[in-house]
């Protein structure tokens, strides 16, 4: 998502959990940088492969920073 106008700027559809498709989602985001912004954050669902994801792009771009944060549904009193 880019943080500026609220868009998402990559994503991937896939049937499996694989790094691979962490790094097509990342490579659609990154499509068109010739530098990353200063202080870059890449942020993502939970999954554990997308700080590994990241380290393909490290080598184009330096170090980069891929936050994964786990969003938890609100548990609501009276939900069944």
């Amino acid at each position: 998502m880019n943080a500026s106008c609220r868009s998402i700027i990559g994503y991937q559809v896939s049937d499996n959990r694989g790094v691979g498709p962490c790094i097509l989602a990342m490579r659609m985001a990154f499509q068109g940088l010739k530098k990353l912004p200063d202080h870059f954050k890449f942020v993502a669902d939970g999954y554990s492969a997308y700080p590994l994801a990241a380290m393909e792009f490290a080598k184009k771009f330096g170090k980069v920073a891929a936050e994964n944060i786990i969003l938890k549904p609100k548990l609501l009193k009276n939900n069944r």
